[in-house]
């Protein structure tokens, strides 16, 4: 994604390196196996491997869009 958003020379884009979810915190996230598997789990689910593991900071659309002073008109979300 940076490297589109550099190649097309865009400006107006925001990536917001987050997990987005009802409450700011960190939660852990299971990479999967393969790229596009990845979802947030609970630590302690046994179907989860500890190895695939990893924290991962969680925001509110709301919080976000206090943070960046916006009122997004679009928004991509890439939900799995």
């Amino acid at each position: 994604l940076y490297n589109h958003i550099e190649i097309n020379d865009l400006e107006n884009v925001q990536i917001v390196a987050a997990a987005c979810s009802e409450e700011i915190t960190l939660a852990a996230f299971s990479t999967g196996p393969n790229n596009a598997m990845g979802h947030l789990t609970d630590e302690n689910d046994s179907k989860t491997a500890a190895k695939n593991l990893m924290l991962v900071p969680t925001v509110t659309l709301d919080a976000v869009a206090a943070r960046l002073g916006v009122v997004p008109n679009v928004l991509k979300i890439d939900v799995e």
